[in-house]
């Protein structure tokens, strides 16, 4: 029988996790880029790490330094490379979902769908203006994304 305590502990891991990847993306989209680079992989390997030990999976999300380092903004590389928004996006959010397919096709897949969906999102002027820092909506939605993704193949491993 489960205790109470197995229960709320990696719930409280779970929120941990998606709230602080979420806070990172939205920081390092507009402050700190170091946040969004190296917080977003670190988080996730330290809640892999915390959750059952060292195993290969928790450093799969590493991949994501060079993704997110190179961005999606106006002065990134990748538009000076492809020069469409809409297609800097797609192609964003597919390098993105490259870690997810290490853990199964089904799971690359669904990530591929779910990431390339959000970063289409533009709301435009519709944010918060909260201590000098905008909370955008479009930045809620693709890092909430982003970081349910991780905290999914991460809490919930795929059954071998």
């Amino acid at each position: 029988m489960l205790k109470l305590k197995d229960k709320i502990v990696p719930f409280i891991k779970t929120l941990v996790l998606l709230i602080g990847t979420t806070i990172l993306g939205m920081v390092g989209g507009q402050k700190e880029k170091g946040a969004r680079r190296y917080g977003i992989p670190g988080l996730a390997l330290i809640a892999g790490l915390v959750t059952e030990g060292v195993q290969w999976r928790d450093f799969i999300f590493l991949m994501l330094l060079p993704v997110l380092s190179m961005g999606y903004g106006e002065k990134s590389w990748l538009v000076s490379l492809v020069h469409y928004d809409w297609l800097v996006r797609l192609v964003y959010a597919g390098l993105l979902s490259l870690p997810f397919w290490f853990f199964s096709w089904k799971r690359g897949l669904i990530s591929l769908g779910l990431l390339v969906g959000v970063f289409q999102i533009h709301a435009g002027g519709y944010h918060i203006a909260v201590w000098n820092f905008d909370i955008l909506y479009e930045d809620i939605a693709r890092y909430s994304a982003l970081s349910g993704l991780i905290a999914y193949n991460i809490f919930f491993p795929k059954k071998s």
